[in-house]
């Protein structure tokens, strides 16, 4: 084992963490029947803290009682040693998470906050396996046993609360996080065969910390059996949640990279076929494209200010993810209310990683309606190709060219807060049925469009409300209320698409009054 002091410092809120865990130490110590624990900071919280890098993942090991009675007695001593209200600013609700073997979460956690961070608190661990099984045994185990066990040697550091030193058990931790190594502590494929998730945290900490995985590492993660026993035995759920974490960390295309070299993309973005053990496979590319050559660093440099808002950046790279299956039936795949999901794309959202589905980034009906934004912004960019942006007026000055104004207009209002991400998914869907020989012109069509979009100012256009709303139309033409209303409103929008610059309401109805003509009035 090596033991260094520790190249940083504790936050405040660190220290005081530090204290009170410590001083619960000292108090059990005191009860009858139970000896001083010992306490650890562990994994993530020691390896970003030696980077330089802020963490307030802290997982909280301890040597002779699980992290459920430990947590237990700390409320009974804070109770005990201050008021109610001091008590409730120190401590949190408790949340206990148990264990579920079977989709290789071997360990029970439990969960509290505490000044006002949560931590996890966990017992040191082993792992005892059998001749029949391999779901291992949890038991008490050893600082070195546990870290030995751990998915990879800069994730098996610990910060010895007592001391403030260091521990480095596995003996190379300390020198893989300086050569910024990724590597198991024990022999990689039997570690990926004992929890198969760690395959994915490999590549999920390959790219957050830009760091190298070790070529053992690779080739047993590469592996048909690590990959079928990534595939049969973790729950999509907790693959989604690593997908989620790499597409939001700093590299995301970096991730996807890896998942392609590793030969894991059939793995991870696929589904369970019904009946049985089956699953679908990505289909071929018949030109022939790898998915990570389609230019998406060049793309979103051009564009991504306009494409890519912060909040959009996750969902962005997932429907990336997704283009190889956007054409693909989905087995007649129904949602949970019964309505048959038509493409594969929003059935590997749904059941392949349990994507989130939450508007206004509503993953499943981009996909789902994929085939249609293509056909819609392939039009829109026909269009922008065949008619100029400009067009002088009688005074030789260049006006915006309203007839296209109007027509994207509509068609970014019909697609909603999330056309951004319609149109980025378009994109790459287009470039992957395409040949190479045709992405620069693809290229070129997308982002000359884009900078229409741009200069016709209708990047927020999907928020535009009417200067005159459906109460106002009825005062103004003395009718009831009728179907008529929604047609005179959409007449008010489009009478703002032609005219951006006019903020007057009253024009604005004088247009419905000039085309009511075209409504049947309610009178």
């Amino acid at each position: 084992m090596k033991t260094v002091s520790p190249l940083f410092d504790l936050t405040k809120v660190e220290g005081q963490i530090r204290q009170l865990l410590l001083e619960t130490s000292d108090h059990i110590a005191t009860l009858n029947g139970y000896q001083r624990p010992e306490l650890r900071f562990a994994g993530g919280w020691v390896r970003d803290k030696l980077l330089g890098l802020p963490s307030d993942d802290i997982d909280v090991c301890i040597d002779n009682m699980t992290g459920y009675k430990f947590v237990t007695l700390m409320q009974d001593f804070v109770n005990a040693s201050c008021d109610v209200e001091k008590a409730k600013s120190i401590l949190g609700t408790l949340a206990k998470v148990d264990a579920n073997p079977d989709k290789s979460k071997h360990l029970e956690t439990t969960i509290m906050r505490v000044f006002k961070l949560h931590l996890d608190f966990v017992n040191l661990r082993k792992e005892v396996y059998n001749e029949t099984s391999r779901t291992p045994t949890m038991t008490f185990g050893t600082a070195e046993e546990d870290a030995l066990r751990r998915d990879s040697t800069i994730n098996s550091l610990f910060f010895n609360l007592t001391s403030s030193k260091v521990e480095d058990f596995t003996g190379r931790g300390l020198q893989d996080l300086q050569d910024k190594m990724i590597k198991t502590p024990l022999a990689p494929y039997e570690t990926f065969r004992d929890d198969p998730l760690r395959v994915l945290r490999h590549i999920r900490f390959a790219s957050k910390l830009d760091f190298t995985i070790a070529s053992a590492d690779e080739q047993a993660m590469g592996d048909p059996g690590i990959q079928t026993a990534l595939k049969l035995k973790i729950s999509r759920e907790r693959i989604g949640g690593e997908i989620e974490k790499m597409l939001k960390g700093p590299n995301p295309l970096k991730a996807l990279c890896l998942v392609q070299d590793l030969g894991l993309y059939d793995t991870i973005f696929s589904y369970p076929l019904e009946p049985g053990p089956n699953w679908a496979n990505v289909p071929p590319n018949p030109a022939g494209n790898n998915l990570l050559s389609l230019m998406p660093d060049k793309f979103i440099s051009k564009f991504g200010h306009v494409l890519l808002r912060a909040e959009d950046r996750y969902h962005a790279w997932l429907l990336f993810a997704l283009v190889p299956w956007a054409k693909l039936a989905s087995h007649n795949a129904r949602h949970p209310k019964g309505k048959r999901l038509a493409t594969a794309a929003a059935v590997v959202a749904r059941d392949g990683i349990k994507a989130p589905n939450k508007a206004p980034n509503n993953i499943i009906d981009i996909v789902e309606h994929a085939s249609r934004f293509v056909l819609e912004v392939q039009a829109m960019i026909k269009e922008s190709t065949n008619n100029s942006l400009v067009e002088e007026d009688s005074n030789g000055e260049k006006q915006a060219h309203s007839s296209l104004r109007l027509v994207y207009g509509k068609a970014i209002r019909s697609w909603g807060a999330h056309w951004r991400l319609c149109v980025f998914y378009s994109f790459f869907v287009q470039i992957y049925e395409s040949d190479t020989s045709s992405w620069q012109m693809v290229f070129e069509s997308y982002t000359s469009w884009l900078s229409q979009i741009e200069s016709l100012r209708l990047l927020e256009v999907y928020s535009l409300k009417p200067l005159a709303n459906g109460t106002d139309l009825q005062k103004a033409l003395g009718a009831s209320p009728g179907k008529w209303t929604k047609i005179a409103t959409d007449m008010v929008i489009e009478w703002q698409l032609l005219n951006p610059d006019e903020l007057d309401p009253e024009k604005a109805v004088a247009e419905v009054q000039r085309r009511k003509g075209e409504l049947n009035l309610t009178k």
